[in-house]
């Protein structure tokens, strides 16, 4: 579904969020027609999850803003060269987007989780109602900042551990307390908890 929409600066193209299945699409806003779509997962093996959801186009209209809230990250769209140029670490599901002045705010909708304080001062505990955003404030990348950036957005999402659960078991693994790939066989039987 269309979870988002942005206008290009010249109005002739509109950029569309894809939700469900984690692509972007630019539009001709005067005949309808779809002109490309972008796939916005941070590894392209996998099924689903990016979840893009809001969208900002830079002041020179060179750069889409992806906030993709499976991912916990916003994916930056370089239009002209026609790629994703890296990935902005975001809190927990970004789900809004503004430019102004070559700086980019990004408003996660569930922030830091379940920490706000209980609307009645009774409550005992905490739950998932009570949820606390945040909004992060930051220029815009530089080129050179990319790569740190995504770096950083890759290990928050835990893509080196999604990765790895791809791997294919190897059949003559030893058993071991802790295998190191999902799958292959482990020395404990049962565990017990007393």
């Amino acid at each position: 579904h269309a979870g988002a929409l942005a206008l290009s600066l010249d109005g002739k193209s509109l950029y569309v969020a894809n939700a469900n299945d984690d692509t972007v699409s630019i539009v001709n806003a005067a005949s309808h027609r779809i002109l490309k779509t972008f796939t916005v997962r941070q590894d392209t093996v996998l099924p689903y999850g990016s979840q893009p959801n809001a969208l900002a186009l830079s002041t020179d209209g060179a750069m889409l803003y992806i906030a993709c809230g499976g991912n916990n990250a916003v994916a930056s769209l370089n239009l002209v060269a026609g790629k994703i140029q890296g990935w902005i670490p975001a809190g927990w599901y970004p789900g809004a987007l503004l430019i102004k002045e070559g700086t980019l705010y990004i408003a996660s909708t569930k922030g830091f989780g379940s920490r706000g304080e209980p609307a009645n001062k009774d409550t005992k505990g905490m739950n998932v109602y009570q949820y606390l955003g945040v909004l992060q404030r930051m220029n815009t990348p530089s080129d050179r900042e990319y790569a740190t950036l995504t770096a950083q957005a890759l290990a928050d999402s835990r893509m080196v551990d999604a990765q790895r659960d791809r791997e294919k078991r190897r059949l003559d693994a030893v058993h071991v307390p802790v295998p190191e790939r999902v799958g292959e066989p482990s020395s404990i039987k049962r565990i017990v908890y007393i």
